[in-house]
């Protein structure tokens, strides 16, 4: 990847591949084996740790798609009060950019979350990172 140079790159930990921020907005990208629990149960527990009502499968399956590594993938944008990972209470006024890229053995995820008015001027450097996402065998 090509990461923005406004970004500061934190080492993983956990299941975080590598971990990025930039004021109150958290960028992060995990890799799993398989399917990583697949692409709507994902989205649908990224919506309620949102507060939100979760997707169906048929919402999830009309996402718009981002290409990632060659793969259409959906693309999630969400706002509401953030009570997953730790929140040790809701954080109001919280939006969320989630992408899962199913490859053939491995998910990849990105999650972008933080106040909305900071996540959303983060919008086109979100999309240029995932777009310039490439696997180390391909590249």
């Amino acid at each position: 990847w090509e990461a923005p140079p406004e970004w500061v790159m934190e080492p993983g930990g956990g299941m975080r591949l590598v971990t990025f921020r930039r004021g109150g907005v958290e960028l992060y990208l995990t890799v799993l084996g398989g399917d990583g629990g697949g692409v709507v149960p994902n989205i649908q527990r990224w919506v309620e740790q949102l507060g939100l009502t979760p997707p169906t499968a048929a919402e999830v399956a009309a996402l718009p798609k981002v290409e990632v590594m060659g793969v259409p993938s959906p693309l999630l944008e969400a706002t509401g009060e953030y009570t997953g990972m730790g929140a040790s209470g809701a954080i109001p006024d919280t939006t969320m950019y989630g992408i899962v890229c199913l490859l053939p053995e491995r998910a990849v995820f990105v999650k972008m979350l933080g106040p909305s008015a900071e996540v959303l001027a983060e919008r086109e450097r979100f999309t240029a990172f995932v777009a310039s996402m490439h696997s180390e065998d391909s590249h």
